[in-house]
């Protein structure tokens, strides 16, 4: 953890582990925020630079319990609840709909490609993943968030978590076909 330039964290371990890991980290620490706990169980946050929730997380993270609702929220109500969160930058992962960067007033919408899903059940487990890739190899957070939702959509077009997992050769065919 010293010297990662990426340190990527989930909550399915104990809550202490990460705030010491993300305080330990000298890199870029990114956190995916699932399982989100239940509501009044603070998420350690305060050494987190990137937290990349979807929207059902996201509407638990911020307090907004009118959450996602039946109808998908527009990208500025992703955004203000975004904003609410004591972390500098927010990747919110958007299914078919790719992902919202949210950066102080700053929200730019990385759209997915259009492709026909067998399941999704290891999508985000791949965009976090990607996205982590992508900062550690130096790109900008915009391009890596660019690639990631791409990594996702190619992920989502197998069956599985762990086989669904796309090489970077994959991710080109797959999108390819699709």
């Amino acid at each position: 953890i010293d010297g990662a330039a990426v340190v990527l964290m989930q909550l399915e371990i104990p809550f202490d582990a990460v705030a010491a890991a993300a305080e330990r980290a000298s890199g870029t620490v990114v956190l995916d925020p699932a399982p989100v706990p239940e509501p009044g169980v603070e998420v350690p946050l305060a050494s987190v630079d990137i937290v990349v929730p979807n929207e059902v997380e996201l509407a638990r993270l911020a307090d907004d319990h009118a959450g996602p609702g039946a109808s998908d929220p527009s990208v500025d109500e992703i955004a203000r609840a975004a904003r609410r969160l004591p972390v500098g930058t927010v990747v919110v992962t958007l299914g078919s709909r790719g992902a919202l960067l949210v950066d102080g007033a700053s929200a730019v919408h990385v759209p997915a490609p259009t492709i026909t899903p067998v399941d999704t059940t290891g999508a985000g487990d791949a965009f976090r993943a990607a996205l982590a890739v992508g900062l550690r190899s130096g790109l900008e957070l915009g391009d890596a968030a660019a690639e990631a939702v791409r990594v996702g959509a190619a992920a989502a077009m197998r069956p599985g978590a762990q086989p669904a997992m796309p090489t970077p050769a994959e991710v080109d065919e797959l999108l390819a076909t699709s």
